[in-house]
Formats: structure tokens, C-alpha cells, sequence
């Protein structure tokens, strides 16, 4: 997708929890579009913020978010930890909350619409298939489809 993005005529910045840069990133720069890697968890509340501030100050401004990151924790719910669920929710359905609300407001701030397009897995299309999946992270992942319908 940022590949495409870019193709379009976008500047693409990359964001991944891995600290080596994407693959994507040297694809993009091939294109003549400028990009960055940005390493971090957006569980983590700071990492959200400080991904839209990159943003703008590489490009001068946002105009796409594409919230696409996504986790899944296996255990049978009978034994699912409450760190697994607390983690799920922080990057499965937080993030995309907070990601969205500053990037929102870094459009009205720009005085132009633009675009917030979530993506979930499709996990949250099909059942276990014998993995054992929680019942709860299936229900994460579908709200997670119908929070910005």
C-alpha cells in the first residue's frame, strides 16, 4: 500500500515496530518520493504522537492515515492473561483512536480534508480454525472494522 501510495504521487512515511527500516522505504525513494522509517510501538501513546510531529515536519504536512497495525495473542479464554487483552486493545483498537484524532487534528489545524483509512485483519471475517483463538481478540478486531464506518 505505501508503495501504491507513493506511485500515486504521495510522500510516504513508514512506520513499523522493528527497528531496521522497510524494505518499502527503498522502493519508495526509487519512485522520487520522499519517505522515512519511523521505529515504535503505537501502544504506546507517545510513539502515536510522535509519529504525526515526524510526519509534518519531514512533509510539512498530513494528508493520508492509513492505520493498518494490528496484533494477536493466542491462548484458550479460559486462560487468556489480562496483559494479552490489555495489549491487543492498545494496538488493535487504541492506537487506531488515537492515531486518528491527531491526525484529524492536524487536518483541521492545515485548514484541508483528507483521508483516515483503517484496515483490519481478516481474522475478524472467520472463525478459530483450530488455533485456539480468543473469542475477545476475534471481537477486538471486528470493532476495530466499525470504528470509523
Amino acid at each position: 500500500m505505501a508503495v501504491a501510495l507513493a506511485r500515486a504521487g504521495a510522500n510516504v512515511a513508514c512506520h513499523g515496530r522493528d527497528a531496521s527500516p522497510a524494505r518499502a522505504c527503498e522502493e519508495i525513494r526509487a519512485l522520487g518520493r520522499k519517505t522515512f522509517y519511523f521505529a515504535g510501538d503505537v501502544a504506546n501513546a507517545q510513539v502515536c504522537v510522535a509519529l504525526i510531529e515526524r510526519t509534518v515536519a519531514e512533509f510539512g504536512s498530513l494528508e493520508i492515515l492509513i492505520n493498518n497495525a494490528g496484533t494477536i495473542r493466542r491462548a484458550s479464554a479460559e486462560e487468556y492473561p489480562a496483559e494479552f487483552w490489555d495489549q491487543v486493545i492498545a494496538v488493535n483498537l487504541t492506537s487506531v483512536f488515537r492515531l486518528s484524532q491527531l491526525a484529524g487534528q492536524q487536518m483541521l489545524r492545515q485548514g484541508k480534508p483528507g483521508k483516515i483509512v483503517n484496515i483490519a485483519s481478516v481474522l475478524s471475517f472467520q472463525g478459530d480454525s483450530g488455533a485456539r483463538l480468543c473469542r475477545r481478540q476475534r471481537r477486538s478486531r471486528a470493532t476495530h472494522k466499525g470504528v470509523f464506518k
